[in-house]
């Protein structure tokens, strides 16, 4: 994670497409570099960078899920990405009800969220 506090003139505005069309995280350029973030506050983020948009998301994209794999159902990223996708709470690992998560999941309708969003329940099972 990392400190980050773009200026709205250096903001970036863009067209998402899979995880970040769904989660929405600030794009901007900061000198020769292009920035990703989706956080909670200045301390608490995940962020990626590079010399083109695309970099910089795509960077911020592989972050986001080291951080999903890694980190507890009580992590401020994952209770905002919970927040964002519209997911009910997580049971505790091995009491998951599939029923709900196909629905929730079914309910999507741009087949890459989808497919975001079974892979972030994914890593409860």
């Amino acid at each position: 994670m990392k400190k980050v506090n773009p200026d709205k003139a250096q903001i970036v505005d863009i067209e998402y497409e899979g995880a970040a069309k769904l989660l929405q995280p600030i794009v901007f350029k900061n000198g020769d570099q292009y920035s990703c973030v989706l956080g909670i506050d200045n301390q608490t983020c995940i962020y990626g960078s590079g010399d083109s948009i695309e970099q910089a998301i795509q960077e911020w994209d592989n972050n986001l899920q080291v951080h999903l794999e890694s980190a507890g159902t009580d992590d401020p990223i994952v209770r905002k990405v919970k927040d964002i996708i519209g997911m009910p709470d997580v049971p505790e690992k091995g009491k998951k009800e599939p029923a709900n998560y196909e629905s929730h999941i079914n309910s999507i309708k741009d087949p890459d969220v989808a497919e975001q969003v079974r892979a972030f329940y994914n890593q409860f099972d």
